[in-house]
């Protein structure tokens, strides 16, 4: 296994995102920080409603609040995380698309960012989207779950 491509998330985030992304219904997230090369923080967010559309859509005011909130911490947004149901591991066509905008719209800001699946009560299933010259290129990833140890500094629980 090469440790630069292995996504390091700290084990009390990863207790809190198993926690707090319910069930019922699929297509609720959240948003992961990151200090260093550890995945540090993560905060629910229940998205905005999208009527008849089985879509998880951030709540951009949400996610500007943290964002501001962390940077001033030394932590800064490394993903954005959703649910699906039971069975459903893969990135959807609705999801590639809405990580191709993210990414296509903040290209001074990130080269990549974390789009992990979490299936309830199930597992995580990470994916990277990865800026190359001419394409967005969407790749899955193995994690390992570090103990507090390993890095020091505030985990927000």
């Amino acid at each position: 296994m090469n440790m630069q491509s292995v996504v390091k998330i700290h084990e009390k985030v990863l207790g809190k995102i198993m926690r707090l992304c319910p069930p019922v219904p699929p297509e609720t997230g959240g948003f992961l920080g990151k200090r260093d090369d550890l995945v540090c923080e993560f905060e629910f967010d229940s998205g905005i409603v999208q009527l008849n559309r089985g879509i998880y859509k951030p709540d951009s005011m949400r996610l500007d609040a943290f964002m501001e909130k962390w940077n001033d911490s030394g932590i800064s947004l490394c993903g954005i995380l959703h649910t699906h149901m039971a069975g459903q591991e893969s990135l959807s066509i609705e999801d590639r698309k809405f990580i191709a905008d993210i990414m296509r719209l903040n290209r001074q800001l990130f080269q990549s960012l974390y789009f992990p699946i979490v299936i309830p009560k199930q597992g995580i299933y990470f994916y990277e989207a990865q800026r190359k010259v001419d394409r967005i290129e969407i790749v899955k990833q193995e994690f390992i779950s570090c103990e507090e140890n390993v890095r020091q500094g505030r985990l927000n629980q």
